[in-house]
């Protein structure tokens, strides 16, 4: 069996598992999984229905590490992304001690690397990493990049004055 080695493969990899069957759509989802999915906010857009659990795992996951501002998820599907997440840290662990034991680096550096993302709830290219500072949620790292304070190097080099009027 191929192993996946970059992030969209294992991102699929890890959603296919049996930890994620009960996460099958629902009716009333599948119109609004299908939209989210072809839509601005997920880093790989889905063609055709979101019609298995995999699929939906994948959607959840990848509008849970957008860029601002993010879909406000219904209060079940929303708890449905967390318990993915949660769910998502320790397969992710066995799948990193999976690629060790058979050298396999390039895998394990993006199995590592959404482990990262996973529990920033950030992808590693976003345009505001500051989101993951505490107390900066959707709408200050937005405020703050308008002010062109996306990085940490350009929040640290802000004037203070400038850094409360954009917050």
């Amino acid at each position: 069996e191929k192993l996946p080695c970059d992030l969209k493969e294992l991102l699929w990899f890890i959603a296919q598992t049996a930890d994620f069957d009960e996460f099958r759509p629902r009716l009333g989802e599948k119109a609004q999984l299908r939209d989210w999915a072809k839509g601005q906010r997920v880093r790989w857009p889905l063609k055709g229905p979101v019609d298995t659990a995999a699929k939906k795992v994948v959607v959840l996951v990848m509008l849970a590490l957008a860029d601002s501002p993010r879909v406000q998820l219904p209060w079940d599907l929303k708890s449905q992304q967390n318990q993915v997440l949660r769910r998502a840290e320790p397969l992710l662990r066995v799948t990193a001690e999976l690629f060790i034991s058979r050298s396999q680096g390039q895998a394990l550096a993006s199995c590592l690397l959404l482990k990262t993302c996973l529990g920033r709830q950030l992808w590693e290219s976003s345009r505001m990493p500051v989101r993951q500072l505490p107390q900066i949620g959707d709408v200050a790292s937005e405020q703050l990049l308008k002010h062109g304070m996306s990085s940490f190097q350009q929040l640290l080099a802000a004037d203070p004055r400038k850094l409360e009027v954009a917050v």
